[in-house]
């Protein structure tokens, strides 16, 4: 009874002094990223005047203020997908699809080929969609000889001519300056090349191919509510739920969806809103100011940079998720909270989680995976970031973007394996826990720091990224430990959500 008494007594000791370090945790969190923020804002309002003019325009007038338009991709999204024709079209698939799952059943496949197909001539134009028809048409031919190098050989030459001089010079001139329109054409081609890929792949696996049609290849590529933005998903995936027999919705399935599109627009209203305040893109983009803005602003620009990324992602990916799920087509999941990601493999598993998917099949392991030693493991994993780079277009920003993130899942790769090992599992076995997570948590702060690093070259390049990295281990020690400290804070509670609550399963 005796040594039960001690034992509560000791548990409610530990569970005091956790609650004490996670209230500490969240005010060094909340205060340094708020005020951040806040930095970022006084200098929007404040130097506002000297950033590019092109970067904002008029705002609301209501609110008085300009508007930041400087992220090209939301800018570039909302305007194409967030007109009233578009969103009539995406309504009318809707209300083909419930009409399918009522009358005509057996036509359903062709009918949605049919109507995708008429959508995209109405927002492309001919010369887009015959040069996306034309490269499906040419990936099935190939595909029908169930050879997968010769597969890669078009997929790859696909990439190659949107990246490179004379082919796209050549598309340039078939739009006669319409950047719009050439900039939706190497937008969409880019996710078919996937999508293209995808079908051929597995269909030089597929036992059952010779039920596989044409009708199929184009319906996976063309199929409207994933065309534009995706998410990515695998053929075999998509094919298994478009056969399925047409079901009705329940109106509790109808009004989740409808809560789910809501909080999408939500999330638009709010980005929209936010660019009226914090011109974080403007100022990064203005490098001539940027560099020399103050440790407080740089850290605010990065953090917000960061959080948008997220929530564009969450957009783009979340709302066609949404309209597939009125068809009972379950594509991949939004991305995770990105606060919630403090490693390099939880970011490549959990963000795009349709890329991660595909990469995983179709490179990481076909070429060795994990179960032929370390080597191979690491050539694999070298193989899909050299793919990733490429595809998104091939910049040397983007292969260093890449090589440091396949520097980081390698780094943790091996920290795994060592962590696994017999030494290091009687010398754990001597550390009480609570050390032993925090330790863990030490090492992770430097190791997210760089994790930002890497995801900010992304976002601006080679010159940004380096303004962050310069500013944050080089600049002095004083800054990098304060960096540290922060995010170890973020570290733990992060931890501490993840023990309560499944946050990547969401």
């Amino acid at each position: 009874m005796e040594n039960q008494a001690r034992q509560k007594a000791r548990q409610g000791q530990v569970n005091w002094l956790t609650c004490l370090e996670l209230f500490i945790c969240s005010v060094i969190w909340f205060g340094s990223t708020g005020y951040a923020m806040y930095r970022v804002y006084t200098t929007s309002r404040d130097k506002w005047v000297t950033l590019n003019e092109y970067d904002l325009e008029e705002g609301i007038s209501i609110l008085g203020r300009k508007k930041d338009i400087s992220d090209f991709e939301w800018t570039f999204w909302v305007q194409v997908l967030f007109q009233l024709p578009p969103v009539c079209l995406f309504i009318g698939h809707i209300l083909v699809g419930r009409l399918l799952s009522h009358y005509l059943t057996q036509y359903r496949r062709p009918v949605f080929l049919v109507y995708s197909l008429v959508t995209l001539y109405l927002m492309l134009g001919s010369t887009t969609v015959g040069i996306l028809v034309g490269n499906a048409l040419i990936m099935y031919t190939i595909a029908l000889m169930k050879i997968p190098a010769l597969c890669w050989i078009f997929g790859i030459l696909q990439v190659v001519a949107l990246n490179h001089d004379p082919m796209k010079e050549w598309q340039q001139q078939l739009y006669h300056g319409d950047e719009d329109q050439y900039y939706l054409m190497v937008f969409t081609l880019a996710m078919s090349n996937l999508r293209y890929l995808s079908f051929a792949l597995d269909y030089c696996k597929m036992d059952v191919a010779n039920r596989v049609s044409l009708v199929d290849c184009l319906l996976y590529v063309f199929y409207l509510p994933l065309f534009f933005c995706g998410p990515v998903c695998t053929f075999d995936k998509f094919y298994y739920q478009i056969i399925q027999p047409a079901r009705r919705l329940s109106w509790s399935e109808i009004w989740k969806l409808v809560k789910d599109i809501v909080r999408i627009l939500f999330w638009v209203a709010a980005v929209e809103l936010w660019f009226h305040f914090m011109y974080f893109a403007a100022l990064q983009r203005n490098f001539t100011m940027f560099k020399y803005l103050p440790n407080w602003v740089i850290a605010g620009i990065g953090y917000c940079q960061v959080q948008f990324f997220q929530v564009k992602y969450v957009v783009m990916f979340g709302l066609p998720r949404t309209l597939a799920l009125f068809d009972h087509i379950e594509a991949p999941h939004q991305p995770a909270c990105i606060s919630t990601v403090n490693t390099f493999h939880d970011m490549w598993r959990y963000f795009d989680r349709g890329l991660h998917a595909w990469l995983v099949k179709y490179i990481y392991i076909p070429v060795g995976g994990s179960k032929h030693g370390m080597l191979v493991q690491l050539i694999a994993s070298l193989s899909c970031f050299l793919y990733v780079a490429y595809w998104h277009g091939g910049e040397q920003y983007l292969f260093i973007w890449c090589i440091l993130n396949w520097v980081g899942v390698s780094v943790e790769t091996l920290q795994r394996k060592c962590s696994k090992t017999s030494f290091m599992q009687r010398v754990q076995a001597k550390i009480p826990e609570f050390i032993i997570l925090r330790l863990k948590l030490l090492f992770i702060a430097p190791k997210l720091g760089m994790l930002i690093v890497a995801n900010l070259v992304f976002l601006g390049g080679r010159h940004v990224g380096y303004v962050y990295f310069d500013r944050f281990y080089l600049s002095g020690w004083p800054t990098t430990l304060f960096l540290v400290l922060v995010l170890y804070c973020n570290a733990r509670i992060v931890h501490f959500i993840q023990q309560k609550w499944s946050t990547f399963e969401r």
